[in-house]
C-alpha cells in the first residue's frame, strides 16, 4: 500500500544526449519524421503515409520528442 511505482520512458542515447525511444504506429497514428529536406528537420504526418523507406529512423509521437531528437543528431553534424 505504500510503494508508488512508475514506468521510466525509454530513451536512447545519441552524441551523449538522452532522446525519447522511437515508437512502433498503428494505422491513423499521428506521427513525427525525420526529414533533412526541410529546414525543421522534421514533418507530421498520419500513419501510413509515405514509403517504408521515410520511416528508417523512427518515428516519433510528439513534436516535442522528435525535436529533441533533431537537436541531438544536429550537435553531431555542426
Amino acid at each position: 500500500d505504500r510503494f508508488k511505482f512508475r514506468l521510466k520512458p525509454r530513451t536512447i542515447s545519441i552524441n551523449g544526449f538522452e532522446v525519447p525511444e522511437p515508437f512502433e504506429p498503428k494505422d491513423g497514428d499521428t506521427i513525427f519524421v525525420l526529414a533533412n529536406f526541410i529546414q525543421q528537420g522534421y514533418l507530421e504526418c498520419k500513419y501510413p503515409t509515405f514509403e517504408e523507406h521515410v520511416f528508417q529512423f523512427g518515428v516519433w509521437r510528439t513534436e516535442e520528442e522528435v525535436k529533441q531528437v533533431v537537436g541531438a543528431l544536429r550537435s553531431i553534424f555542426k
